[in-house]
């Protein structure tokens, strides 16, 4: 479950995986003490 960071920081969440044919990701949320997402980014890599 996620929990809010003190207010007037940011908290960020970061997520990774590797398949078993090679294939890799990764993603992460930045979020503010509202819950509100401020970035947000994925990545994947196919071999």
């Amino acid at each position: 479950k996620w929990k809010a960071p003190a207010i007037d920081t940011l908290k960020i969440n970061v997520d990774a995986g590797f398949m078993r044919d090679g294939n890799t990701f990764w993603d992460m949320l930045v979020r503010n003490c509202a819950g509100i997402v401020i970035y947000a980014a994925m990545k994947s890599k196919e071999v």
